[in-house]
């Protein structure tokens, strides 16, 4: 009885200890080819919603309060999202209550909007909102862009 258990136990884990080490190769490989970590930045080259946080947690943690909100402005939000999460997770369980629901969309619509007024401001040439041009997009759009030079240079008479 207890080995079924085990095993179910690993049943659950395996797929995510998996997905994580995926995650973590991608993030290695992200890092060394397009000089970021960030999943959405490295595959497609633009700033995603979270772009700053990071460095505004470093700001906020060494005092820099003004900078930290420069970096991102719903810093002090994450930790916030991350409480109430972790409420409703041990009080419901799995769960899924209506009212967490509702929070998680207006987190996720608050987060979209303030990205929105972000990229308008800031974009294309403001840190943190500056396009990565060595994303994986890009790279393979170069590709593309080179390997059609070639053919055509190939077929095309001059």
């Amino acid at each position: 009885m207890a080995n079924n258990r085990l095993w179910a136990a690993r049943a659950k884990v395996g797929p995510f200890l998996i997905g994580l080490i995926l995650v973590g190769l991608y993030m290695l490989l992200a890092q060394l080819f397009t000089h970021s970590v960030c999943l959405f930045e490295s595959a497609v080259g633009l700033p995603c919603p979270g772009c700053g946080l990071t460095r505004a947690y470093i700001c906020f943690f060494t005092g820099q309060f003004q900078q930290a909100f420069w970096w991102h402005p719903l810093f002090w939000y994450v930790p916030v999202f991350l409480g109430v999460w972790l409420f409703k997770w041990l009080k419901y369980g799995t769960k899924e209550p209506r009212w967490f629901t509702v929070f998680a969309v207006a987190s996720a619509a608050l987060f979209i909007g303030v990205y929105i007024v972000r990229m308008i401001l800031r974009f294309p040439s403001v840190e943190p909102m500056v396009p990565n041009p060595d994303s994986f997009l890009q790279r393979a759009a170069a590709l593309v862009v080179q390997l059609f030079h070639a053919v055509q240079g190939i077929f095309v008479r001059r």
